[in-house]
């Protein structure tokens, strides 16, 4: 399936602040490291102005992740504790990484998320050139069912094959984490999200639902309860557009390729995902998701 560049440039507007159920504590790290500990070893982990999603510069925590002694694996690790029940949650943040050293560097790191010992979401960001040259973006997501149940830790750890070392080591950064609980569709992209490049889609749910998936270029100050369906509408009834439905089938994902012109560059779109049922019709969570040059 693709999306028509004209639907997506009626999403070129204004947007606000999406109402949230997030069980993280500053996920968005604007009050700093307040409600994370952190453990293992790193070079200078803090937290910085950067612009970690495409769509303008924010807090976001930042390390030099790697190892200490060659050949030693280790892990940085920041987590905070939440109540884990047996029912479906979703998990995203929006991740980076920087070469701001001229040589090419063969590893630009790794950074996975487990609830207790249940890895839920990974990326590697694989090789990464020099002077600036390859920023990698990238959005982490998950729906999962958690193992554990009752106060367990939601744990972001960050690696690297290689020596760490302040002006050596690509830099790795993290922003807007957040865990909500869920029993509908929930949106994320994969891989870079360039305009005039092709981006992949995914909406993931409950098997052989039927989906709809919408956006806007902004929430709605109070989320709507729709007859007939659980969970909320979060987005603009007003401005909000039906991008694509269909049925998520056996695998209960439903992906699909689209091209965003360069005039979405930097403009913030919210994502929002219905399902349809024989065990119920939900809203999954809003997700503010915008592609860059």
């Amino acid at each position: 399936m693709n999306i028509k560049h004209s639907t997506l440039a009626a999403l070129a507007l204004l947007a606000g602040s999406v109402a949230s159920q997030n069980l993280i504590t500053n996920g968005d790290f604007s009050n700093g490291m307040t409600g994370w500990s952190f453990s293992g070893y790193t070079v200078d982990p803090t937290v910085v102005s950067f612009d970690t999603n495409g769509l303008g510069a924010n807090n976001a925590f930042s390390n030099l992740p790697g190892q200490k002694t060659f050949g030693v694996p280790v892990t940085y690790n920041m987590e905070q504790q939440f109540v884990s029940v047996p029912t479906t949650f979703e998990f995203s943040a929006d991740i980076a990484a920087l070469q701001t050293n001229s040589p090419k560097n063969a590893d630009g790191g790794t950074i996975e998320v487990f609830v207790g010992t249940q890895k839920i979401a990974s990326h590697s960001f694989g090789s990464i050139a020099g002077n600036r040259l390859d920023l990698k973006r990238e959005r982490l997501c998950a729906r999962f069912t958690p193992t554990a149940i009752g106060r367990v830790n939601l744990s972001i750890r960050f690696s690297r094959r290689y020596l760490t070392a302040k002006g050596l080591t690509p830099r790795n950064y993290i922003d807007n984490v957040s865990l909500r609980r869920t029993s509908g569709p929930v949106v994320c992209f994969r891989g870079e999200r360039k305009v005039s490049t092709k981006s992949r889609l995914e909406v993931v749910g409950t098997p052989n639902d039927v989906f709809v998936l919408l956006a806007a270029p902004k929430p709605i100050a109070t989320p709507i309860t729709v007859p007939g369906f659980g969970g909320t509408l979060e987005l603009d009834p007003l401005s909000l557009q039906v991008i694509v439905g269909g049925s998520l089938g056996s695998s209960g994902t439903a992906g699909f390729d689209l091209t965003a012109p360069p005039a979405l560059a930097a403009v913030p779109i919210y994502w929002q995902a219905a399902g349809i049922g024989t065990a119920g019709n939900d809203f999954g969570p809003s997700a503010l998701i915008g592609f860059y040059k």
